[in-house]
């Protein structure tokens, strides 16, 4: 269990250190979004390793850590060009920010699956989820959004909506 608890620590502190740029509004008020950051983490018996996509009026960056237990972290590509305010105002659709914090499949065990992180961020507020291995259909609509604006070879997998996660403890 401490394990798990550090484990969350460390995903939660690595994700809210940087993030992407995103214009929203939220289904709380009409609120401007600075920043979107989505990081997928990819667990093994190995380490991890993830890839991160960054999006802002501007560009998109994707950085990848294909190595576990190293520190290289290769920028893959960056999009200069896109329709940034289609993105967003497709994002606002969303309601995201109807999402807990943190979302925890215990069929899967940490050294396996994958965790997504997604870091919304306005002038004034920071909107976090972390997902284990968990699918939400929010989340899926977002990554099938997001992969509108991204080439096949970069494209995010997400998870199968009938998956199981209705465990009680967790597998191992």
């Amino acid at each position: 269990m401490k394990t798990l608890l550090l484990f969350f620590i460390s995903l939660i502190f690595l994700t809210s250190n940087s993030c992407a740029q995103v214009n929203l509004t939220t289904n709380k008020k009409n609120v401007k979004i600075s920043r979107l950051k989505l990081t997928i983490f990819k667990n093994s018996q190995e380490g991890r390793t993830h890839r991160i996509y960054y999006f802002n009026k501007k560009k998109i960056r994707i950085y990848d850590k294909p190595f576990p237990n190293h520190d290289f972290i290769d920028h893959l590509h960056t999009i200069h060009k896109y329709s940034s305010e289609d993105l967003f105002l497709e994002v606002s659709k969303l309601n995201l920010d109807s999402l807990n914090g943190t979302y925890f499949n215990y069929c899967v065990d940490t050294t396996k699956g994958k965790d997504y992180s997604i870091i919304i961020t306005t002038k004034s507020e920071s909107m976090s989820t972390t997902l284990h291995h968990y699918y939400l259909k929010g989340i899926e609509d977002l990554i099938t959004l997001v992969n509108k604006y991204l080439t096949n070879n970069l494209r995010i997998q997400y998870l199968d909506k009938g998956l199981k996660q209705d465990c009680t403890e967790l597998v191992k």
